[in-house]
């Protein structure tokens, strides 16, 4: 009874929230709170409607709440990713310390959920990835382009790559024992997840085109998510030095984004759509708006 109360008072804020009328919402939530409905949803919402409102200090307070809660922590994966929600916070400087603080969360919380949950494993370390990529991400463009690479920046390379090398190992270890993990066996969400940490894992091509092979007997089974396949094989294709498939890979040459060689071009909108993805403009549009255009070379 408690918890179809619970969700039924969430009902109308989470409505107003999905339609971006997020004034509307953030009383809605707050009364929920008050009503015991402390979940880390509520919490990230309300966090959520603070910063889409410019009240930079009561998002980081209620984000920070949600983290303390040491629960549901995979609700919470949207912080460390390129979240519109949250992007009027990640130009402060306590967004850093926020995201360390997330992920510092997780040990307790994978202790506490028991032995082995791959799910909530792979979630975790989908979130690291994501953390220190997009943190890379945006430190590229924020610096001045005709700047030397500065001392932080190597070290949040350095970083990122320990975490990879990590992230790569422990998936290893994963699939070794349990075959690819699709839906089935860790979830939707953890399915994603170790689809992300194989994608990212480029320094070990034989260990992608080696779950590329496990995925494609679960994909007809609907185990495995028809674009994180298409994706796959695009980045091991490329890898081989061969023309992709679908057109997801893209190199940054003389200042503008431009796909790998791509077999019979003229018909990858086709192929895309089958997998679906968008139309290739669209994808490259959606890049550009994500990472930025790439700096020209110097002469």
């Amino acid at each position: 009874m408690i918890a179809q109360y619970k969700t039924e008072i969430i009902k109308a804020p989470d409505a107003a929230f999905e339609k971006g009328d997020y004034a509307k919402a953030l009383p809605l939530y707050l009364s929920a709170l008050e009503k015991g409905d402390a979940g880390v949803h509520v919490l990230v919402r309300i966090a959520a409607c603070y910063a889409r409102a410019g009240a930079r200090d009561e998002a980081f307070g209620y984000l920070d709440k949600a983290i303390e809660t040491g629960q549901e922590l995979e609700r919470l994966k949207s912080i460390a990713k390129k979240d519109d929600n949250f992007a009027g916070l990640q130009s402060d400087a306590r967004w850093t310390a926020l995201l360390r603080k997330y992920l510092a969360a997780w040990g307790p919380y994978l202790k506490s959920a028991g032995a082995e949950n791959l799910r909530l494993e792979l979630i975790k370390m989908e979130a690291e990835v994501q953390v220190f990529r997009f943190a890379l991400y945006d430190w590229i463009k924020a610096r001045d382009k005709e700047s030397p690479v500065s001392k932080g920046l190597r070290v949040l390379i350095d970083e990122l790559s320990g975490v990879d090398a990590k992230n790569t190992a422990r998936l290893k270890e994963i699939v070794t024992k349990h075959g690819w993990p699709g839906k089935s066996l860790a979830g939707e969400d953890g399915a994603e997840a170790a689809w992300m940490l194989v994608q990212h894992a480029t320094a070990d091509p034989g260990f992608q085109k080696q779950c590329l092979e496990l995925m494609k007997p679960l994909l007809e089974k609907g185990e495995v998510n028809k674009r994180n396949y298409a994706y796959l094989t695009d980045r091991v294709l490329v890898g081989e030095k061969k023309p992709q498939i679908y057109g997801t890979q893209f190199d940054s040459k003389d200042g503008e984004l431009t796909p790998f060689p791509i077999e019979d071009e003229a018909n990858v909108d086709k192929r895309r759509q089958a997998m679906g993805l968008e139309p290739l403009a669209e994808y490259k549009k959606r890049l550009i708006e994500m990472y930025g255009k790439p700096a020209a070379r110097r002469q």
